[in-house]
């Protein structure tokens, strides 16, 4: 599976026949056959037997993949550019005629695609006598949620012996969260350290995603993907070494995952951000930054900083998803063209 470029986009996913035809693939040799253009005489094949889903990215001309796609760390400007048009893409035809798993709840769906777009992490199905059972987990093997059926008697107390689906995600916000609809007693689970939620849209997609990053940060694991750098004019000028360029090499000093994204504060004079970068290569000891923004001198500063709770950075550090929200709203109005 792990052999084309997003597998891991598609990895739980499976075809919906009639919306995969409804939006233009076509059955070829009893396979179900879609082609888009992403540009540069590229374009994204994905097929699907029915079961398993494949996407490629292919050379209209030759016919032939391109390469560079498939090779593990290749990065440039155009390599770069071609790789998120076909992600998105490739999002965009998942999105529309995929559905994820045997989840019955619409909001056990959208959760598990928010999870693995923002999160970058794919649910695991790891019980081959319950498939019904989805965990995500991080690298390394540590769980901090699942999603499952499960009969309401089992999580609230006043509840029925109807299936419903919950959500089970470690917390350390427990007592709170219990006191607010939706939520009930873990279910398998550390009851001292683990809550469920039921995904019937009684909390919002964003309040959920919000619970589950934390969740993994307390598990240990490597759930945060927004960061806030500093860097000191006297000692680097990074606005001369950006004149020419679009990306940078910087030294990693955290858990730096590829697609996170790292804002850059300047200190003084400047003491302010000036720049959103994607992280697109990682190693041991330096990460490799693309810009993706950059805002106008002086804006996001200081003090706005202070006011969404935030203070000057001395080292990288986590940037919650609250805050970055924040900080995305201000910025919008002091992007530079």
């Amino acid at each position: 599976m792990k052999t084309f470029p997003g597998w891991d986009l598609l990895e739980g996913w499976q075809i919906d026949p009639k919306k995969a035809m409804a939006f233009g693939f076509v059955k070829t040799d009893g396979m179900l056959v879609f082609e888009k253009p992403i540009g540069s005489g590229l374009l994204i094949k994905m097929t699907s037997d029915g079961r398993s889903l494949r996407a490629d990215c292919i050379d209209e001309e030759s016919r032939e993949r391109f390469v560079p796609l498939y090779v593990p760390g290749s990065k440039g400007t155009y390599v770069d550019q071609v790789r998120k048009d076909y992600l998105q893409t490739l999002l965009l035809i998942r999105n529309a005629c995929c559905v994820q798993g045997n989840y019955q709840l619409a909001q056990s769906k959208r959760i598990i695609a928010l999870v693995q777009d923002q999160m970058k992490i794919s649910i695991d199905h790891l019980f081959a006598k319950d498939p019904s059972i989805g965990v995500f987990h991080h690298d390394d093997g540590r769980w901090f949620a699942f999603l499952s059926p499960v009969m309401r008697s089992k999580v609230f107390p006043d509840g029925d012996d109807t299936t419903t689906e919950v959500l089970v995600f470690r917390s350390d916000d427990k007592e709170n969260l219990l006191k607010q609809a939706g939520f009930g007693r873990a279910w398998h689970m550390n009851q001292q350290r683990w809550v469920s939620l039921e995904m019937n849209d009684t909390v919002n997609d964003a309040d959920v995603l919000s619970l589950l990053e934390q969740a993994g940060v307390l598990v240990g694991g490597p759930a945060c993907h927004a960061w806030l750098l500093p860097a000191n004019p006297k000692q680097f000028d990074v606005i001369a070494a950006l004149q020419n360029t679009d990306t940078i090499t910087w030294h990693k000093d955290a858990n730096v995952l590829v697609h996170d994204r790292v804002y850059l504060y300047y200190a003084r004079p400047y003491g302010c951000i000036l720049y959103q970068f994607e992280v697109i290569g990682v190693d041991d000891k330096e990460m490799v930054l693309q810009v993706r923004e950059r805002y106008a001198r002086g804006q996001i500063d200081l003090a706005f900083l202070k006011e969404i709770g935030l203070r000057a950075p001395r080292s990288l550090r986590h940037l919650p998803s609250d805050q970055e929200k924040k900080v995305l709203g201000h910025a919008a109005l002091w992007k530079i063209s």
